[in-house]
């Protein structure tokens, strides 16, 4: 339950503007940014997204 109402506040706060991007999943992170744009909250800037393998090399 008190990592739920951490998470809350944190996100509350990216919301409504209040406090900067945090670290999320990557459909968190797009959902705060839609909702952002949509109610014309000022754009926090986003974590950088991690990079992404494309292809594995052999051992």
């Amino acid at each position: 339950m008190e990592l739920g109402k951490q998470l809350a506040k944190s996100i509350h706060g990216e919301l409504t503007g209040q406090l900067g991007a945090a670290e999320h999943d990557s459909s968190t992170s797009r959902l705060i940014a839609l909702y952002q744009k949509v109610n014309g909250v000022a754009d926090a800037p986003r974590p950088a997204k991690p990079a992404v393998r494309t292809s594995r090399q052999p051992a």
